[in-house]
């Protein structure tokens, strides 16, 4: 009898065990990659959900050292493409910020929730990023909670950066259109620099560049820009670089592109760009000609719903060009 009961009783012990091992396989995990960083660089953490049976909202709070880190912004991942997806990072006080994003239904992708760029601040052996969840923002489409299980991100210090960089456009950007921007370099020590832009031109593409405090000049490529900063006078520790840029008409969202200095990653360029909405646009590209000789200037629409004629004033410089015909 006591046989039969200890058999029995192991059945039951391991059923309980693989019933155990299956709830916890299902359970939704939400984590982020342990990343190395040098002190002044921005370091851009992806956050993953795995185990995914369907979540249509959630609200993530994200809490860091703030003495060593300082968080610049919270992007869309492959899983949040769609729906409302905010961030609390300007508003925010203390050490912490939340992520709030919630659809029309499920999703159920595994895969990339959000990409959070930080600014590595002060020298430290190692700091955590520490991510939880809200329960009541955190549910699926028939209302019901889903329980995440968030996992902390370690955040390394080896050094650091010789210079750290921000670009970001200047006002509102539309697609398709002519803008300005800025990258703002702090803590130089050197006389000159190169930063390498991996900003492929099927988003922007930077046609100038203009540095008050030193020499700059940039090459462009169909992947990316080099710009040379030369010329920096001794007494300078950080400035800022303006440049001309054109956005391509089809890209519309936000996404950081690398900024790169003697291999090092020291920062973002953030572009965030809007549809042109319902106004048409009326764009003609830059031409060079010779004199004597006759060019013609394409001139384009776009954004147009419909159109039933149209007027158009053209400005022009007398003394260098005259015009000939239009078709």
């Amino acid at each position: 009898m006591k046989k039969i009961l200890s058999i029995i009783l192991a059945v039951v012990l391991v059923l309980s065990s693989v019933s155990s091992i299956a709830f916890a396989a299902g359970i939704c995990t939400i984590s982020g990659e342990d990343v190395t960083a040098l002190v002044g660089q921005q370091i851009k953490i992806p956050i993953y959900i795995n185990n995914n049976a369907g979540i249509m909202g959630f609200g993530l709070h994200v809490e860091y050292d703030a003495d060593y880190l300082k968080p610049v912004s919270a992007e869309r991942g492959t899983v949040t493409q769609n729906g409302s997806f905010n961030d609390s990072i300007d508003t925010a006080t203390g050490n912490g910020f939340d992520v709030i994003w919630c659809a029309a239904s499920d999703v159920t992708d595994n895969g990339t929730i959000a990409y959070l760029s930080f600014e590595m601040l002060e020298a430290t052996s190692s700091t955590v990023i520490h991510l939880s969840y809200s329960q009541d923002d955190t549910f699926n489409e028939d209302w019901e909670d889903v329980v995440l299980n968030c996992n902390s991100i370690s955040v390394s210090v080896n050094g650091s950066a010789s210079i750290s960089a921000k670009g970001y456009i200047s006002g509102s950007a539309i697609a398709g259109t002519k803008t300005n921007a800025t990258i703002e370099i702090k803590n130089i020590s050197e006389d000159s620099y190169t930063l390498h832009v991996e900003i492929p031109s099927s988003v922007a593409r930077i046609t100038g560049v203009f540095c008050s405090e030193a020499a700059a000049s940039v090459s462009v490529s169909e992947s990316s820009a080099d710009i040379r900063l030369t010329d920096i006078p001794d007494q300078i520790s950080q400035l800022e670089v303006l440049l001309e840029m054109e956005l391509a008409p089809a890209f519309v969202g936000s996404e950081d592109f690398e900024i790169i200095s003697n291999d090092t990653v020291c920062g973002f360029f953030h572009i965030s760009v809007r549809a042109l909405g319902n106004a048409s646009l009326i764009v003609a590209d830059d031409i060079t000609g010779s004199a004597g000789e006759t060019v013609s200037l394409p001139v384009f629409i776009r954004n147009c719903a419909s159109l039933m004629g149209y007027s158009l004033v053209f400005s022009y410089d007398k003394n260098l060009i005259q015009p000939l015909s239009a078709s």
